[in-house]
């Protein structure tokens, strides 16, 4: 039995709750997977995991076992990855997620360049919108855009991501344009329904935010579906000035209620508290924050 295999399958199917997930993360079979952990159990002469209808849930000496032995594989990657640096830079295999459309302009070619000056790195992205859970989906690195809330995720902040409030010409003329939060009340606003509170949005500075709730005809999880019915004259939108920046440069849309504007999100990279982050995925997130410092992306987020 090779241990450090083991263990690494104990660790996955601890952290992800499932022998499914756990076979796929680590790119085994179930049947594989639960053999690792019998054996480890019969060498142990203690049961780690007990499996019931909600999952896999840990024992008190699985809990225990679980501690040290994350700890323990940690301290081995941090070795590999110092040795690794020392010789040829950023390398070996890092799971990653991002936003769809902030990924698809940003993270892209960031992460292409990066390959390109690190051969030897290995890259899994995954791009979407959906909330992701990063310690039960096997991820070693998430980048997200908000105010962070989840307490069990250690974030660093890579940028600001500035909000802007625009609606088309066609619009405004046949609508007319809001002066003051409350008049957003009566236009058709589109909702981004991935937004914490979706239907209310927050208007002036932190230290003295108005909460101003608005509502429309249409409901959607994708910034371009949104940006797609402003330009059509069909909504007001809420949206990070990424999205829009050239618009607005080329007068297709048009910045409203900017004396009201919020104070702006933050663009963070982040990785379970529960998952110790190997010395990889902080050179990466050292290059990200490098990169994102630049003047050329600064003047547009």
């Amino acid at each position: 039995m090779n241990e450090l295999d083991t263990i690494r399958t104990f660790l996955a199917i601890y952290e992800t709750g499932s022998f499914t997930q756990a076979a796929n993360r680590q790119a085994i079979t179930k049947s594989v997977a639960s053999r690792r952990l019998t054996a480890l159990e019969a060498e142990l002469d203690v049961r780690l995991l007990t499996r019931n209808t909600r999952g896999v849930i840990p024992t008190p000496a699985g809990v225990t076992f679980y501690e040290e032995a994350q700890r323990i594989v940690a301290d081995l990657e941090d070795v590999k990855d110092s040795m690794r640096a020392e010789r040829q830079g950023l390398a070996g295999p890092i799971r990653i997620s991002a936003p769809k459309s902030f990924g698809r302009t940003f993270i892209q070619p960031t992460l292409l360049q990066i390959m390109k000056d690190n051969p030897k790195i290995t890259l899994d992205a995954s791009f979407s919108d959906r909330s992701v859970d990063l310690a039960g989906e096997g991820y070693d690195l998430g980048l997200r855009i908000g105010r962070l809330k989840d307490s069990s995720l250690i974030a660093r902040k890579l940028a600001s991501i500035r909000l802007v409030m625009v609606a088309s010409p066609a619009y405004l003329q046949e609508f007319g344009e809001p002066k003051t939060p409350q008049d957003l009340k009566n236009h058709n606003c589109a909702i981004y329904t991935n937004a914490m509170e979706a239907h209310s949005w927050r208007l002036g500075p932190d230290t003295n935010p108005q909460m101003v709730r608005v509502n429309g005809n249409l409901k959607t999880n994708s910034g371009d579906m949104q940006v797609a019915a402003c330009l059509a004259g069909q909504a007001l939108i809420s949206i990070p000035y990424f999205y829009v920046h050239h618009h607005i440069k080329a007068g297709t849309l048009k910045p409203v209620l900017c004396e009201y504007r919020s104070d702006p999100l933050g663009l963070y990279a982040v990785y379970p508290a529960s998952r110790h982050v190997t010395g990889r995925v902080r050179l990466l997130i050292d290059i990200l924050a490098d990169r994102f410092s630049q003047p050329e992306f600064l003047k547009i987020m």
